[in-house]
């Protein structure tokens, strides 16, 4: 009976000290920022702890506790980069290994770098660097150094936030856009009731955008914006111009790349068409139009598909085709011209090509 009873004691007692065993003892120092604030070097850290908490065979130091060892010792803990300062912490909280490393901004590129050094030999078991073109694109970072870092360490078993992917639920991207564009090619259709359509060419122009994009996802976004196309000449007239502001809402999808992110943009919306003057029909006679008439005059349908490519998250190149409708109550005058008004109709199509800044 005493046999028995010393055995399961002994059992019970080596069980959960050789559970133990199996854990190697992680420290993870506050990584030092280069031309990054502090801020932003110490939430890499603590990324990179709470993806080595999901690591069975990894117990971490709570980071009170490194951070008391610091106090301690009066060392400034985004200091703490070299060898000696990893093995002289890391024996102090009785840790197996040791991770240090560097958070830097070199232009709009983001480097982690980092090594995990063995406490009792002082030997560098791995090292890691990781680079992103936005300050977004660091949470993905630190998971992927964390997984090169310590990937003997990792099991099947083992549950990372990589199944959670934080940037592509909530990456934090809100995309304010100035552009101005220029049309490399127009057309003008004017369909009269009685007459049919008359096509016409338009004298090319620039149009200026605002656009507001919030990406609530990796790689789509959708948000809102205005366009105010400055006057355009119709070819083959005298004076007649008109002018259109769509205001449009925006879906985009995207595909990030390391350096430049390609997408393709849909915009609909209600555009206004205005201010067009009088100007001389070829099919003879003289033509009123909108404000001119009687001040009677409709926007309509304004739709846009294109595609752009973003580059460094800054600069921005678009091409789009575009289209807008209106309506106009018509008044005609002049040799052969029926009197009245008419209630007509005009399509105004470009393809435009855009260049913009991205805040």
């Amino acid at each position: 009976m005493i046999k028995k009873t010393f055995l399961i004691t002994a059992i019970c007692i080596t069980f959960p000290m050789t559970l133990h065993a199996e854990k190697a003892r992680f420290v993870v120092t506050d990584f030092r920022g280069i031309g990054v604030p502090a801020a932003t070097s110490v939430s890499v850290s603590e990324m990179i702890r709470t993806e080595l908490s999901n690591y069975r065979k990894i117990e971490i130091v709570e980071k009170y506790r490194v951070d008391a060892v610091f106090k301690e010792i009066a060392f400034q803990q985004t200091g703490c980069t070299n060898t000696e300062c990893a093995v002289k912490v890391g024996t102090l909280l009785e840790a197996n290994k040791t991770i240090v490393g560097t958070v830097t901004k070199f232009d709009s590129t983001y480097i982690i770098s980092g090594r995990l050094i063995d406490v009792r030999t002082g030997a560098v078991d791995a090292s890691r660097t990781e680079k992103v073109t936005s300050e977004n694109g660091l949470i993905a970072a630190a998971r992927s150094f964390t997984e090169s870092i310590a990937k003997e360490y990792k099991s099947e078993e083992d549950i990372s936030t990589e199944k959670y992917p934080l940037e592509d639920i909530n990456p934090a991207n809100h995309d304010l856009i100035l552009s101005l564009g220029y049309d490399v090619w127009a057309q003008h259709v004017y369909t009269r009731m009685e007459s049919g359509d008359i096509e016409t060419d338009v004298n090319k122009s620039y149009s200026g955008s605002i656009s507001y994009i919030y990406s609530p996802f990796k790689y789509f976004g959708f948000g809102a914006g205005v366009t105010l196309q400055f006057p355009r000449k119709v070819k083959d007239t005298v004076e007649a111009q008109f002018s259109i502001t769509p205001v449009y809402g925006i879906l985009r999808a995207k595909l990030p790349q390391k350096d430049y992110c390609p997408y393709i943009i849909g915009q609909a919306g209600y555009n206004n068409f205005g201010d067009t003057k009088e100007y001389a029909n070829t099919r003879g006679g003289t033509l009123e139009i909108g404000m001119n008439a009687d001040g009677n005059h409709h926007g309509g349908l304004y739709y846009g598909l294109g595609v752009g490519v973003i580059l460094y998250d800054v600069v921005l190149i678009q091409a789009m085709f575009e289209e807008s409708r209106a309506t106009f109550e018509t008044q005609y005058i002049g040799t052969g011209a029926p009197w009245g008004v008419k209630k007509d109709s005009s399509v105004y199509r470009k393809v435009v090509v855009s260049m913009g800044v991205v805040f």
